[in-house]
């Protein structure tokens, strides 16, 4: 996992206040997937995603990059 401290939110969020990223729970009621699901694919490095605190947080970006990557597998 990544550490948050390093990434730096753009001027673009801090303006408009879009998340840069989700915390699992809030993840998987958005797409309908289990929490343990989304567990397995970051231990299995299939997904990034960040500690922050106690917390495990996965960024819009590798959420993209991660549904791109499963959209090839399905062809």
């Amino acid at each position: 996992m990544m550490n948050l401290s390093t990434v730096k939110p753009t001027l673009q969020n801090q303006i408009t206040g879009t998340k840069r990223g989700y915390d699992l729970k809030t993840l998987a009621e958005q797409y309908s997937v289990s929490v343990a699901f989304i567990r397995k694919e970051i231990r299995e490095e299939r997904l990034q995603a960040a500690r922050l605190g106690s917390r495990v947080i996965v960024l819009n970006e590798d959420w993209e990059t991660y549904l791109i990557s499963k959209k090839g597998e399905m062809k």
